[in-house]
């Protein structure tokens, strides 16, 4: 009966001992259930802190312009008057540089917009180097031939017309024996006749039977009026066609431009017989030349007005 007492303790010290354990147990268990804190060493603590410091003021102002841009680009949209899909459409065009104007360098003005004599001549040389001239402007065998004064610098007054002829091969290089009178400008040098001087303004000389007119290239005197017995050919006695050396003007010196004259060439009268040696024209108007035609006055003989003003 003494062994009861202690059955019954050992019984209750396991029961004691397994109520303990299964305790321990379920703490066990509601301790994994709980997060557990990571833990770093204070050094790494404070890197991460000042990285976190340095990044923050880069990444504000990146915000800041994200915010500003965004907001701008609200205020545009919002603007009235504004038309964005315009500036859209303008910024796809593709942006094309303008041609260049070509360079046209100047030219000098052109003959053939002169319609009258007087500004043919205005724009020729030889109205740049004397205040009066004879124009003859020929068509053909035939010519008119005006007489023209320089009034002011540019400005021509046409005083008077006569039509004549200039030969029958028109115009051309004269010399012995051709039918053409010569194309250029030259001075009138002076005049002569087979009678007294009428009142030329030129120096005059009155020829005679023995007056001979030297074209002989390989003579000194060529050029001039010489009295001589002999005056073979090429040179011409005046006297011997009396019609046309009644009145003349001579036409001489170094032809500017054109074909150039012989000494040969003159303002004549036209006879019957129709010898032109060089510009032919009624005896009134010769003898009109030859009283107001002034030393320093040249004669311009071409095919037409343009052609005139080139000389």
């Amino acid at each position: 009966m003494k062994r009861q007492p202690l059955i019954i303790v050992g019984a209750a010290l396991a029961l004691v001992a397994g109520a303990a354990i299964a305790s321990s147990a379920a703490r066990a268990a509601r301790l994994n259930e709980v997060p557990v804190p990571s833990f770093s060493s204070p050094s790494a603590s404070a890197s991460a802190q000042a990285s976190s410091s340095d990044s923050s003021p880069a990444s504000s102002a990146q915000s800041s312009a994200a915010a500003t841009d965004e907001a701008g680009n609200r205020a545009t949209t919002a603007a009235p008057g504004h038309d964005a899909d315009a500036d859209q459409s303008m910024s796809s065009v593709p942006q094309t540089t303008a041609p260049q104007e070509p360079v046209v360098e100047p030219q000098p003005p052109s003959a053939d917009r002169f319609s009258t004599i007087p500004a043919a001549v205005a724009a020729s040389q030889t109205g740049a180097v004397t205040d009066q001239v004879v124009a003859v402007v020929a068509t053909g065998s035939t010519a008119q031939v005006h007489l023209l004064n320089r009034r002011a610098p540019g400005s021509w007054d046409d005083e008077w017309a006569e039509t004549g002829a200039v030969g029958p091969s028109g115009l051309g290089r004269s010399g012995p024996g051709s039918a053409a009178a010569p194309v250029g400008s030259w001075p009138l040098t002076s005049a002569l006749g087979l009678t007294s001087d009428g009142g030329s303004l030129l120096p005059y000389k009155q020829i005679n039977e023995q007056s001979c007119w030297v074209l002989d290239k390989a003579d000194p005197g060529r050029g001039s009026l010489d009295q001589r017995d002999s005056c073979a050919s090429p040179n011409v006695r005046l006297a011997n066609s009396p019609d046309e050396f009644r009145y003349a003007l001579t036409i001489g010196g170094a032809a500017t431009g054109g074909s150039g004259a012989q000494a040969v060439s003159f303002v004549h009268v036209a006879d019957a017989s129709g010898h032109i040696a060089g510009v032919a024209l009624p005896q009134s108007a010769v003898t009109r030349l030859m009283r107001e035609v002034r030393p320093g006055a040249h004669i311009v003989i071409a095919n037409s007005i343009q052609e005139l003003a080139t000389y």
